[in-house]
């Protein structure tokens, strides 16, 4: 798996996502997760 000091920047978009769902980075390797909520692109 990855290990991250830093998050990187990811093109993860909460668009068309559940609000309060929450959503694994595949970019990151599904190492980090986002929480979207209402407001977030």
């Amino acid at each position: 798996y990855l290990d991250f000091d830093n998050l990187p920047e990811t093109n993860f978009s909460c668009q068309g996502k559940v609000i309060g769902g929450y959503y694994a980075d595949v970019e990151a390797g599904c190492q980090m997760f986002h929480v979207c909520t209402i407001g977030q692109k």
